[in-house]
């Protein structure tokens, strides 16, 4: 089985302010946000441009972007192979549309961006591994937002980008164009694929017994390295033809941290 070249990793390495102005002029629509929260009232529907920015200064240690224009497709599976299978088939579906970003915070989650024309409501499905543990495919819409630099509130590490390519190295008009149409059928698609692997729809009777609700536990936080190194796959190991990407050995707690 031949091995596929290690993917990198990186961080964001401006500081907030600067980080966010490129970021507008790349056409992304980032606002400051402490951990997970943003900071500002209205962030959903506030008009935001250089001078609005610039009033922020380096408010909050984190940046996030609003995902009305900017739909981002959020595994936030915690079990290994569950997010590989995932990541898979956006990377398929989207491969030939356009740049594809990859942004890891606690892996083995991962967000993938794209852009709309036309803005949706965030699509949610939850799913049941084989082992019991509940997990979740989204796409952020309208009224949401996702971190896309600073540091993991869990993890204390950096938010880190598939080799470098971020909000501030791509602009927006690169990424793939998609409507909330495509985005539920390949949801769907992911979906299915999990069904194929033995997983099983939250909500359904399979999988949801007694204790269902409290067993969406999160593994213990292993060092990132450590998480990332595990997640390295060759491609084509697959029972489709999704194609899997692989994840480098890094260590984001070691990387420059952004600029105060």
């Amino acid at each position: 089985m031949t091995m596929s070249p290690a993917a990198k990793f990186d961080p964001i390495e401006l500081g907030p302010l600067e980080a966010r102005l490129v970021m507008l002029t790349n056409g992304f629509e980032p606002i400051p946000v402490s951990g997970k929260r943003p900071l500002i009232d209205q962030w959903q529907s506030r008009s935001l441009n250089e001078e609005v920015i610039r009033t922020w200064d380096d408010m909050g240690p984190n940046t996030g972007i609003r995902t009305a224009r900017t739909p981002v497709f959020d595994i936030d599976i915690t079990d290994e192979t569950g997010a590989r299978v995932v990541e898979g088939v956006i990377l398929r579906r989207l491969a030939d549309k356009g740049a594809i970003l990859i942004r890891i915070g606690l892996l083995p989650k991962r967000a993938i961006p794209a852009r709309a024309d036309i803005t949706f409501p965030k699509i949610t499905r939850g799913l049941v591994s084989p082992v019991g543990h509940k997990h979740r495919i989204e796409v952020l819409g309208d009224g949401q937002q996702v971190v896309v630099a600073g540091t993991h509130p869990d993890t204390g590490s950096h938010h880190a980008w598939r080799w470098g390519h971020s909000p501030v190295t791509i602009s927006r008009d690169k990424l793939p164009l998609i409507d909330e149409h495509e985005a539920h059928s390949i949801v769907d698609e992911c979906v299915d694929e999990l069904l194929q692997l033995g997983w099983t729809l939250a909500g359904g009777s399979s999988g949801t017994g007694p204790g269902a609700e409290t067993d969406n536990v999160v593994p213990p936080c292993t060092p990132i390295a450590e998480r990332i190194e595990k997640m390295q796959y060759a491609v084509g190991n697959s029972r489709s033809t999704t194609r899997c990407w692989p994840i480098a050995a890094i260590s984001c707690a070691t990387a420059s941290p952004a600029k105060a």
